[in-house]
């Protein structure tokens, strides 16, 4: 399945596959218009596919989908607004082993970051903040669904925040780096591919 980009296509050693993507980066840098694109050109090219966008934070509007060119029909395009990670876990779990016609999925999860145990939901603030607990519900969620999405045809769009890098060093004068993304180190090990979505600055290009 093609990216879209034919530079793309050809750092990806042809386009898309059964896979895990990874996509991290600044706010308004592109994720969102990046995995719709993906997901477009999944449903014309795939027999018997579906777009399922899942909306726990992302910026999705109907001018974005129209720009993509996504087939939104009934069979071919789902959004499941929600920010419950069993929840979500539970959906992607029945559509891919419940699947008596063999239907391919193209999973977009936006983000990642703001999926929320259940057990939070009912908790104080206090309670409920957990060091590392975006990086544990990532791995909780690969290690569950890693095989099964690959083995069975699918695709996951796995969208990330990005944090700043937090120094142990009171002395380090460099700049906080912006393209460490969250979800811990499970998302680097499960993920086929990785795109990091970096700001470009015009004061910095080389003009005529």
């Amino acid at each position: 399945v093609s990216s879209g980009s034919l530079l793309l296509d050809l750092a990806m050693s042809g386009g898309l596959r059964p896979s895990i993507i990874r996509a991290s980066g600044v706010a308004e840098g592109g994720k969102t218009s990046c995995a719709l694109s993906f997901a477009k050109n999944f449903q014309s090219t795939v027999d018997n596919s579906m777009a399922v966008y899942i909306k726990s934070e992302g910026r999705l509007s109907m001018e974005m989908i129209e720009r993509s060119g996504l087939d939104t029909s009934e069979d071919k395009w789902f959004v499941y607004k929600c920010n419950i990670f069993e929840s979500v876990l539970e959906l992607i779990k029945e559509l891919i082993h419940n699947n008596p016609t063999n239907r391919k999925y193209f999973f977009i999860i936006d983000s990642m970051d703001a999926l929320v145990p259940k057990n939070d939901m009912n908790k104080s603030f206090e309670e409920s903040v957990k060091v590392a607990g975006g990086s544990v519900l990532s791995s909780n969620f690969l290690k569950t669904m890693a095989l099964p999405l690959s083995s069975k045809g699918h695709v996951a769009f796995l969208v990330s925040q990005v944090r700043s890098k937090v120094s142990i060093n009171p002395y380090e004068k460099t700049d906080p780096k912006l393209t460490n993304a969250s979800g811990g180190n499970a998302l680097l090990h499960y993920s086929d591919w990785i795109l990091e979505f970096q700001p470009r600055w015009s004061k910095d290009m080389i003009r005529d």
